[in-house]
């Protein structure tokens, strides 16, 4: 019985080994586009964010996209860290991040007085979740994922979306 126990764990170790290089965030070290919101059909996210990875949890994520509630003209463009567990992607809010983002208009930049009020019309919305830890957990469904939104570990039904990978090269846009 113990050389079966033994065996089991072994079988278990492995596999856990194989089902981690398949983890839905895998495609971002292949240099894939994460589109936020996808419309396979329309070739559109609200989103796209690339990740570079810092050790084997840790990234560090860039995004462009519209943020609803906003202008819909307006391209918010922001970074931040997160860490990366199986599924999940968490990363705490934090002023800091905020007071960086930038913002364009027909892949301009803003002028710098509108772009002050957008930041301080931002930062005013995200203010009462500075410090809290949001996390997008992705479960796999046909070529797309379901993204599923919580926040301190509380999940939000109705933050859920579709994300997809996509290769740069396929033509996708921003979309409000």
């Amino acid at each position: 019985m113990p050389r079966l126990a033994a065996a089991a764990l072994i079988l278990l170790a492995t596999s856990g080994a194989a089902l981690a290089d398949k983890a839905p965030w895998a495609p971002s070290k292949e240099g894939k586009i994460e589109c936020f919101a996808s419309n396979m059909d329309r070739k559109t996210c609200q989103s796209m964010n690339t990740y570079r990875w810092v050790d084997d949890t840790h990234v560090v994520g860039e995004g462009r996209g519209y943020v609803t509630g906003f202008r819909s003209d307006i391209v918010v463009i922001a970074s931040w860290e997160a860490e990366i567990k199986g599924d999940r992607n968490c990363f705490v809010s934090r002023e800091s991040d905020w007071m960086k983002v930038r913002f364009e208009k027909d892949g301009k930049p803003l002028p710098a007085e509108e772009a002050e009020d957008m930041r301080k019309k931002a930062l005013a919305a995200m203010k009462e979740n500075f410090g809290r830890k949001f996390c997008i957990r992705l479960g796999k469904y046909g070529r797309e994922y379901t993204a599923q939104m919580s926040v301190d570990d509380t999940e939000i039904p109705s933050a859920s979306n579709w994300v997809a990978w996509i290769d740069p090269s396929e033509g996708f846009t921003l979309s409000p």
